[in-house]
């Protein structure tokens, strides 16, 4: 059975943002990027569902493998995969990582509002 939370992640993600900009591929990346920050989001604020006695959980991993998958496509210089999300599975690391990628996810957003203007 699915969390509540997981489903919110992909419901927000795909709503809480309309771009106003023609369909394409900046389009596809608007929308890729805002799903992976509602992800990690999501993720920082119900993080406990996704514990069990101090590990990472099934659908704690089926969360990281959909942003490590999602962040590999954006941002392909960086080799992001499920591993490297993951990691050792330490609250520490995987928050290191969820940190690093929104900076990127909010970096981009800026950029992309740049260029529209």
């Amino acid at each position: 059975e699915i969390p509540i939370v997981l489903g919110l992640c992909f419901k927000k993600a795909y709503f809480c943002f309309k771009p106003k900009l023609s369909m394409g591929k900046d389009t596809k990346r608007l929308r890729e990027l805002n799903e992976l920050k509602c992800l990690i989001e999501e993720t920082r604020e119900g993080w406990g569902i996704f514990l069990t006695r101090g590990l990472l959980n099934s659908e704690g991993r089926k969360v990281c493998a959909r942003i490590g998958s999602l962040a590999g496509r954006l941002f392909p210089e960086r080799s992001y995969n499920v591993k490297r999300i993951i990691g050792d599975g330490s609250d520490y690391h995987i928050d290191k990582v969820l940190n690093e990628l929104y900076e990127l996810v909010i970096f981009e957003f800026q950029n992309s509002r740049l260029q529209e203007s």
